[in-house]
């Protein structure tokens, strides 16, 4: 980063989804160590708002919204309004699976001119390149496909590494509230969460109902919770239909914000869930995690940074195929048995006790 020049107010990039906002966490905390003083804004897209508004290295949120030509011009005249001294954008190249990097890199470009910034810090991407001030050398295909996503990003300011910055969510007190009342102030809670944005990382709901009748009869001590959003609803309606694990089965999903799932998953004592969202929430809170991976992508990029997460995947022929969606009904994830998902549960639950 400059070091001969003023940065008072610091505009940063960051318009994809929760899981790739709190991998930039860390990141936003090294700035803040760095520039204690400086006025940091972030650009969102709208359904982060209340999450990244209680972060406490982030004093101004400015949406993105992609929906109209007019919220687009919005976000492009609060950039242009915000009068920033350091842009940096906190995308990294990567293997994308959902969008095309040139799109984004293109779109970045004029959000980046548009803040009339002078001093410009991004991965020299050959969209970007030419823009910036500060270019970073983009790292070699070996590196980008074995190093996480938060020590990629963290590059951008210098960080010190994953272990010196982990993620970070904000839980309020009106969140742990919401979740006494849902689970009670006692209990042994198991958090399970099996969907995904990208269909290619759910793993089939036959393989979930299996594990949790195993979980049932192993680990009767224990209670599962379910998370999620609207993908989910019908996943949890088959399991509340079924009168065998419906009495072990607190079902929330639909029903939590972000915070509240932050706080659900904080009680648990260990979290089993595909790649996704709440992964990366239950990393942040520090729950111990049991996570099923795809071969769509290269798991090293995108898996926890908790030193005691467990996870399981199994390489296939077609991987990775950087496919949101599978045209083999997706058969890695059919291949992580509800044996080896409830073995490695057993492990991280046994460690837990050991620690006491």
């Amino acid at each position: 980063m400059p070091a001969d020049q003023k940065i008072d107010r610091i505009l940063c990039l960051m318009i994809n989804g929760i899981g790739d906002y709190l991998c930039v966490t860390p990141t936003l905390r090294a700035l803040r160590t760095q520039f204690p003083d400086a006025q940091i804004a972030l650009v969102v897209r709208p359904v982060l708002t209340d999450m990244v508004s209680a972060n406490p290295d982030v004093d101004q949120v400015i949406l993105f919204e992609a929906d109209s030509p007019r919220h687009r011009l919005n976000a492009f005249k609060c950039i242009y309004q915000y009068r920033a001294t350091l842009w940096i954008d906190l995308h990294v190249p990567t293997f994308n699976t959902v969008s095309s990097n040139d799109r984004d890199f293109f779109r970045n470009k004029l959000l980046m001119i548009c803040s009339r910034a002078p001093i410009k810090v991004a991965y020299g991407v050959p969209q970007l390149k030419r823009w910036l001030s500060h270019p970073l050398t983009v790292p070699s295909v070996d590196r980008l496909m074995s190093t996480n996503i938060v020590e990629t990003t963290l590059a951008l300011v210098g960080g010190e590494g994953s272990a010196a910055y982990t993620k970070r969510i904000t839980i309020t007190a009106q969140d742990v509230q919401w979740a006494d009342d849902h689970l009670g102030k006692t209990g042994s809670y198991i958090g399970f969460f099996t969907g995904s944005r990208q269909a290619a990382d759910i793993w089939p709901s036959e393989l979930a109902l299996d594990f949790l009748r195993r979980v049932f009869k192993s680990l009767p001590d224990y209670k599962v919770v379910l998370i999620g959003g609207t993908g989910e609803i019908e996943f949890a309606s088959m399991v509340v239909a079924d009168d065998e694990l419906k009495p072990n089965v607190v079902n929330l999903v639909g029903q939590a914000s972000f915070g509240q799932t932050s706080a659900i998953l904080k009680r648990c004592s260990a979290f089993v869930s595909t790649d996704s969202g709440p992964l990366h929430i239950a990393d942040a809170v520090g729950t111990q995690i049991v996570a099923l991976f795809s071969s769509k992508n290269y798991v090293e990029v995108w898996r926890p940074v908790s030193p005691g997460a467990r996870l399981l995947n199994h390489q296939i022929d077609c991987g990775p195929c950087f496919k949101a969606d599978c045209d083999r009904d997706n058969a890695c994830m059919r291949m992580i048995t509800p044996q080896s998902v409830l073995d490695l549960l057993r492990e991280v639950l046994q460690q837990n006790a050991d620690s006491l």
